[in-house]
């Protein structure tokens, strides 16, 4: 009995994940959103950093001005992908990657 359910949990959940529309954001992919983050809403000099993985989400350090000195992290959702950052009092715009795909049509750093 015990094969049968776990062939049947094998079996359903990644048909489930499928069809549910989730789809984890991966590390490399985090990577690339909050590279694309960076550019269109903290500036144009510094980078960012490989990510370090959360249970939820992804946390990419980022590096700002010429000293490249750590200005704190970009937040990445695992499951929807959504990007927040605030660092020393200041809120910057929380994003789908859908809206960060429009970031190039806009001027850069609104």
């Amino acid at each position: 009995m015990k094969r049968c359910v776990r062939a049947i949990v094998l079996f359903a959940v990644p048909f489930l994940v499928t069809f549910s529309g989730y789809a984890a954001t991966s590390a490399r992919e985090a990577e690339r959103l909050v590279s694309t983050y960076f550019l269109c809403y903290i500036g144009f000099c510094g980078g960012t950093s490989h990510a370090i993985e959360r249970r939820t989400y992804w946390e990419v350090p980022v590096f700002v001005g010429e000293s490249a000195a750590r200005s704190g992290s970009v937040r990445v959702e695992k499951s929807t992908g959504m990007l927040s950052y605030s660092y020393s009092g200041r809120s910057y715009p929380t994003v789908s990657p859908a809206q960060l795909e429009h970031c190039n049509e806009r001027e850069w750093h609104e």
